[in-house]
């Protein structure tokens, strides 16, 4: 029996606001899949639809009980009143092809949709095949709350200017395969991240483009390669950048002063170090603007 979603639900609606209220099943299966990084499997149907009746009865076998275990479930019914608002927002947040029920929707621990029909899937193997591998690897409790801490961590070093050390933080906790919350906040975090690079590209740019700023401007491509070293795909393009401007010979002498005064930068957490480098600058380049700088940050290493 073919029955037509929109018929179900316009017979129904009329009972919406009849209807007891009760927390938003939608809500918590969405919430629980990012907690845990497993990723929902809404069904939506009614008691009295056979097509309905029948795959809930195929998903009864053993077989199924592996894969259902990997995914957070909401079994929602047309016909229960309590459950209407719930039915009619998920019908109307997620694309679905078709207008029967069953409606079959999976969404992946971060709100991104992975699949949206209408009627049993053609093969359930297959179906489950795919939404396990594309809602992505479900890490075990004890790993996502360490992964929380980390990323937690990461943004308190960000918040206090620590980039380099935000960056080593955060790199830890990139790349795990899951979509869970504080995975998808490790990403966040990346993506800010990696726009604060480009941010800061475009002024070493800038400032790469007046004759009085090249100094200022591979310092920073320096410092930029340097900082986001562990972000790969976010340092690239300071990397791409330095190769760019070596290629211009007027500004062989600024590269040598600013590499000379990035390697005493870059040595800042040993005193000792950065003061031989420092000391080498003002040796080797009396006089530059690389020697003013190395003097100002030489005297507040030494007040330190």
């Amino acid at each position: 029996m073919k029955t037509s979603c929109r018929f179900v639900v316009a017979v129904l609606a009329g009972l919406l606001f009849a209807a007891v209220a009760e927390a938003d099943a939608l809500d918590d299966a969405l919430e629980q899949a990012k907690k845990t990084g497993k990723p929902v499997l809404a069904i939506a149907g009614t008691k009295t639809c056979g097509l309905c009746v029948a795959l809930k009865e195929d998903l009864k076998d053993p077989a199924y009980a592996p894969m259902l275990a990997q995914f957070v479930p909401l079994n929602l019914d047309y016909g229960d009143q309590a459950q209407l608002q719930t039915c009619i927002k998920l019908q109307e947040k997620y694309k679905v092809e078709g207008t029967r029920i069953p409606l079959v929707i999976v969404i992946r621990a971060d709100g991104a949709q992975l699949y949206g029909k209408d009627g049993a899937p053609d093969s359930l193997p297959d179906f489950f095949r795919s939404a396990i591998q594309l809602g992505g690897k479900i890490l075990p409790p004890a790993q996502l709350e360490k992964l929380a801490k980390s990323v937690s961590e990461a943004a308190e070093l960000k918040s206090q200017g620590k980039l380099p050390e935000a960056v080593t933080a955060l790199a830890k906790c990139l790349g795990t395969g899951s979509y869970a919350g504080p995975a998808a906040d490790a990403n966040k975090l990346a993506e800010e991240l990696t726009k604060e690079a480009g941010e800061s590209l475009k002024k070493a740019e800038e400032l790469l483009s007046r004759t009085d700023g090249a100094l200022d401007g591979i310092l920073m491509l320096l410092a930029g390669q340097r900082t986001y070293a562990k972000l790969p795909e976010t340092a690239k393009p300071f990397a791409t950048a330095m190769v760019k401007h070596r290629k211009n010979k007027d500004l062989r002498d600024p590269f040598l002063q600013a590499e000379a005064l990035d390697k005493a930068r870059a040595a800042a957490s040993d005193a000792k170090r950065a003061t031989t480098y420092y000391k080498v600058v003002l040796a080797k380049y009396p006089g530059t603007k690389a020697a003013e700088l190395a003097t100002a940050e030489l005297a507040a290493l030494d007040a330190e």
